[in-house]
């Protein structure tokens, strides 16, 4: 089980019977992350290795207020996912998509905590992207919402009821008239070197 750190945040990434895992471990010291990974390694040879990573995730106290403030920001649990997909990803993936929306997280300057913050964030990306590129990060930002609920950030996914933008692809023009393309393909069907087409 592989420790990888950086700006403080430790994750876990192994790999066992063929499929990788990773798990975000979040701020702390090393001590307790590397018992953690100490314990999966001897789940994994003694053949109780929890595939769901229920059991390796801390545990949260249920008795604490749920609406309290995320232990991590937004912008921390971003570059977590970053280093989680950065070995499926390329480099250039990496600095093209995924670092400007960090950039654009730390713009946005809060949060995000529920629909109203989430829905504020994808308008700050609507209103400096293209159509396009701003419903490719809200596929994204709905993958890494869905990745925070899997592992114990947050309780749901504030991005999975926000519908992605409308328009964007404009209709091409027809760059020819009803005559021209009808004597392009008699031309065609005649043509000696072009028939075949």
């Amino acid at each position: 089980v592989a420790i990888y750190s950086r700006d403080g945040l430790y994750w876990l990434r192994w790999s066992y019977q063929g499929k990788r895992y990773g798990l975000a471990v979040g701020h702390g010291q090393i001590k307790p992350t590397r018992a953690l990974a100490a314990k999966i390694e001897t789940d994994m040879a003694a053949g109780h290795f929890d595939v769901s990573l229920e059991a390796y995730k801390p545990k949260v106290d249920q008795k604490l207020d749920q609406t309290r403030d995320p232990v991590l920001s937004t912008g921390e649990l971003w570059q977590m996912y970053m280093e989680v997909k950065r070995p499926d990803v390329s480099g250039q993936r990496i600095a093209a998509v995924y670092e400007p929306i960090l950039a654009n997280l730390r713009r946005y300057g809060r949060d995000i905590a529920d629909l109203e913050s989430a829905q504020g964030f994808i308008n700050l990306l609507r209103s400096r992207q293209s159509v396009l590129i701003a419903n490719q990060n809200l596929t994204l930002l709905k993958s890494f919402g869905a990745w925070c609920v899997k592992q114990g950030h947050w309780q749901v996914n504030h991005f999975a009821d926000i519908p992605p933008a409308k328009g964007g692809i404009r209709p091409r023009k027809n760059p020819f008239t009803v005559d021209e393309v009808h004597r392009f393909l008699a031309t065609i069907k005649t043509d000696a070197d072009y028939w075949h087409y």
